[in-house]
């Protein structure tokens, strides 16, 4: 008899769900920056917005029923995860997920936009994806503040350049480069030792590499020269954050080298 009520409210649950539809954001920030997450309100100047964890993967074998918020295990159980639209992979045998996080807010003034994402459920084995993209735009242009002195579409040049940019440029050679000079840097002489890093940080940082990978999305804007201009100075800025975390472990590790090993 417990096992026929469980049965019973998994398919009343299964039932509700496939008639409703759910919506995911996606929050775009100025500085190229996606925010996964679930707006629930939002006034003059802030957005309030639930957070979403990391993107973690389960075994499709181990799933009955697919909703956007929703997963109903073969074992009866309902779990509170959240449907990763962007990590859809029709070969993978993993569904991905998202996690609820942290009721946070966000000032407006920092968002370019919102996108909010509604679709149906599907099958754990489905070959396609249904989802409704609707943007809403935040940015607003203000020719007397010289932080939105751009227009609409200028603007969106600049964060999709930047956006490419987080999302697609590597640069693991500055990284060993890096490596190698903080380590070569710290057998020295110990009061010299940080100058060899130093130097390689600023002038490999100081080199704003190429549009390199882009995605479909950024095809529209890759001629034009915001678009340029924002994903190689985020570019830049992965190139300088990379050098400085090859380097410091280096440095330290030649140090200790120098202090411990060398007589």
């Amino acid at each position: 008899m417990r096992l026929g009520i469980n049965q019973a409210l998994v398919v009343f649950f299964i039932f509700c769900f496939s008639q409703m539809n759910y919506a995911q954001d996606l929050i775009l920030l100025l500085n190229g920056k996606e925010i996964p997450s679930l707006v629930e309100k939002e006034d003059s100047f802030l957005i309030y917005y639930t957070s979403m964890k990391k993107v973690k993967r389960m075994e499709k074998s181990e799933i009955a029923d697919i909703h956007p918020h929703q997963f109903v295990m073969k074992s009866g159980e309902i779990k509170p995860f959240y449907f990763c639209i962007d990590s859809f992979d029709l070969s993978s045998p993993y569904l991905y997920y998202r996690e609820a996080g942290k009721p946070k807010t966000i000032a407006k003034h920092k968002v370019f936009n919102v996108r909010k994402r509604n679709m149906d459920s599907l099958r754990v084995y489905a070959d396609t994806i249904s989802v409704a993209d609707t943007e809403r735009m935040i940015y607003m242009q203000d020719t007397l503040d010289r932080r939105f002195v751009l227009t609409e579409y200028e603007m969106r040049c600049w964060v999709m350049g930047r956006r490419s940019a987080r999302k697609h440029f590597k640069s693991p050679l500055s990284t060993l480069g890096g490596a190698f000079v903080g380590l070569g840097g710290g057998l020295l002489n110990f009061f010299v030792s940080p100058l060899p890093s130093t130097v390689f940080v600023a002038v490999n940082g100081a080199i704003k590499p190429k549009v390199g990978k882009t995605a479909i999305e950024d095809a529209p804007f890759l001629n034009e020269e915001l678009f340029v201009d924002g994903y190689r100075m985020q570019a830049g800025k992965k190139k300088l954050m990379n050098s400085l975390l090859g380097t410091l472990p280096g440095l330290a590790a030649g140090v200790l080298i120098n202090a411990f090993l060398i007589p």
